[in-house]
């Protein structure tokens, strides 16, 4: 059992990050060093932290069921609290290198504004809060497959300030599906609405085909 730990980890250009309350408690077998990663076995873990700060973003109440075999970490019974929300779910990662393997996840209610000015706060502007499923595995054709559903909670307003932001979301609407029902001035009129979008309902997915993300 490990409790009560806290570690900063120093990087350049905001890539840091904090562990604070960190505690584990379960059995746990296997050859010490990194040999462990790929060898070793967890067993009823219990995974618990006050708060968790990656690249600018902070996660607090972060509790999990964790096991470990054959390479593969599972966090299972996922939950915590983000910008103002909640998620929950299921996350398998390899652990010798780190990668993720699965995800499967609920997310509600999280404050658009924290999360733009978090990310680029001189990119994106958000009002309103919004709730998503996430549901994704590692890919062959791109790192990850699967589907992530974005659904507004209500009215809400959008503001993208970076132009290459937005030319790059009006070309990955522009499907194949759409092709021939789209007016030429698409693109010019998708970054002009991005500038300043307010809606009163919103749903963004984001669907991996054949290794294509598509947006719609």
């Amino acid at each position: 059992e490990v409790g009560d730990l806290n570690v900063v980890a120093k990087g350049e250009a905001g890539n840091g990050g904090a562990l604070k309350g960190f505690h584990f408690a379960g059995q746990v077998g296997g050859p010490a060093g990194a040999r462990f990663l790929e060898t070793g076995t967890i067993a009823q873990g219990k995974l618990s932290l006050t708060s968790l700060e990656l690249q600018g973003q902070v996660f607090n109440g972060f509790d999990a069921e964790v096991t470990m075999g054959s390479g593969v970490m599972e966090l299972d019974g996922l939950k915590g609290t983000f910008a103002g929300g909640e998620f929950a779910g299921l996350v398998r990662i390899l652990a010798t290198e780190g990668k993720l393997l699965q995800a499967a996840l609920t997310v509600a209610h999280l404050d658009q504004a924290q999360i733009a000015r978090n990310l680029a706060p001189d990119k994106l502007e958000a009002q309103g809060t919004m709730s998503s499923t996430v549901n994704v595995e590692a890919g062959t054709k791109s790192m990850l497959k699967g589907r992530i559903v974005l659904t507004s909670d209500g009215p809400g307003r959008l503001r993208i300030k970076d132009e290459q932001i937005a030319k790059g979301l009006a070309e990955k609407l522009q499907t194949e599906d759409a092709s021939g029902l789209l007016p030429p001035s698409f693109s010019d009129i998708v970054v002009g609405q991005l500038k300043d979008y307010p809606y009163q309902t919103a749903e963004v997915r984001l669907v991996d085909r054949d290794g294509v993300p598509i947006l719609s």
